[in-house]
């Protein structure tokens, strides 16, 4: 799910189905991202209801992220599901080298820039690239 998806739904399921309404506790891992009410009722005879999920664009580049929904209710084991939240905030890298090096100069000498600070490291690879005249 995509941080601009602006919501969609799960499917809570509980097994076997209960003579009684079952009121389900959830919990997101992390409702600065992925929000969830904090409960719903499974009512009597039923196996599954849907569950509202809002995704949260927080406007901050922070990458990937597994957020874990919690499920509690006192008739049955607590349960867990996990959403990935991609962010769709991007940021851009500059790279400036001279325009032209001679072979046997040594090591060139050039700057990299990020337009956002990065949250995580982030390997970067650079090939270069042979021109022949």
């Amino acid at each position: 799910m995509n941080e601009i998806d602006g919501s969609t739904t799960a499917t809570l399921a509980l097994s076997p189905a209960s003579p009684v309404d079952q009121v389900v506790t959830l919990a997101s891992s992390d409702p600065s991202r992925l929000s969830v009410p904090t409960a719903i009722t499974i009512p009597a005879g039923q196996t599954s209801v849907p569950v509202p999920l809002t995704i949260l664009d927080n406007t901050v580049l922070d990458g990937l992220e597994a957020v874990s929904i919690t499920g509690t209710t006192s008739q049955y084991s607590p349960a867990s599901g996990t959403v990935t939240v991609h962010d769709n905030e991007s940021a851009t890298l500059s790279v400036n080298l001279p325009a032209a090096a001679t072979e046997g100069d040594g090591p060139v000498a050039g700057t990299i820039t990020a337009s956002e600070a990065p949250t995580a490291i982030s390997p970067c690879n650079f090939l270069p690239t042979a021109r022949h005249a």
